[in-house]
């Protein structure tokens, strides 16, 4: 039977994406840019934007002496209302991988994509593919493909579909793990084991705990049986205790039914 190219390079996402949930380790922007070129062989960044214009790149093979000056004084004046992916986001709400060639016209401002393109032209930037790792109240955090010529093919618009929730599930699990406390690692859980724990211990439910990592209350339950195990523990009351004692947390509440 022949596998579907897309599924096949899917699959190593997956497989990447699960080993980065199981290891401690600083986030890892580098080799997450590493593994995109790697998949989809062009310019691979990393993009915050800000709600007050502001911005950050982060470049897999940064340009030198890019982006301009002039151009980042553009941006801040009129970069919310200008790059079309950055409108489609704004105003459509979605949260999945696009292109700039996929953005409807009706949604950007006449001639803005024109502009982009121009101003990505000379860096071979002109066509972008965004994947959105975050967005929140402070703004829009998204890797971003780019490459010159004609807009993404079908092949990789629809991988980079399937790869987007990949990220904002990591990227999930990762801001839950900063937000464990110190101590916690003397346990001896993983670290997905580790934030199911934590967020146990916060009065969450198994469905709230779901909702906040992307998974599903079923696989919390799987999850806080292996630390059942491990902590030598039959219910949730006495492995919250052992939590907050080895982490010195103050009791938050009595635990809610159902977790």
């Amino acid at each position: 039977m022949t596998i579907n190219p897309v599924v096949r390079r899917f699959e190593i996402w997956v497989d990447l994406v699960g080993d980065l949930m199981s290891q401690a380790a600083p986030f890892p922007r580098d080799l997450l840019l590493d593994r995109l070129y790697e998949t989809f062989q062009c310019s691979v960044s990393l993009n915050q934007v800000r709600v007050d214009g502001s911005f950050e790149l982060h470049m897999r093979d940064p340009i030198a002496g890019w982006p301009t000056p002039d151009l980042d004084q553009l941006w801040l004046s009129r970069g919310p209302r200008l790059h079309p992916l950055i409108r489609w986001y704004a105003v459509s709400g979605d949260r999945a991988a696009m292109s700039i060639g996929r953005v409807p016209s009706g949604i950007v401002e006449a001639g803005c994509r024109t502009v982009v393109e121009e101003l990505l032209l000379p860096e071979e930037l002109s066509q972008q593919l965004a994947l959105p790792f975050s967005y929140d109240e402070a703004g829009l955090t998204a890797f971003l493909l780019a490459q010159p010529g004609a807009d993404f093919g079908d092949e990789d618009f629809s991988l980079a579909r399937r790869i987007q929730p990949l990220l904002t599930l990591f990227g999930r699990h990762y801001s839950a793990l900063e937000a464990t406390p110190a101590g916690a690692a003397s346990l001896g859980l993983s670290e997905r084991e580790l934030v199911v724990l934590d967020l146990l211990s916060r009065g969450l439910t198994a469905a709230a705990i779901g909702r906040r990592l992307s998974i599903s209350p079923r696989t919390v339950q799987v999850h806080l049986g292996n630390v059942y195990r491990k902590l030598g523990v039959h219910d949730r009351l006495m492995a919250v205790q052992l939590f907050r004692e080895s982490t010195g947390s103050p009791p938050q509440g009595p635990l809610r039914n159902g977790a």
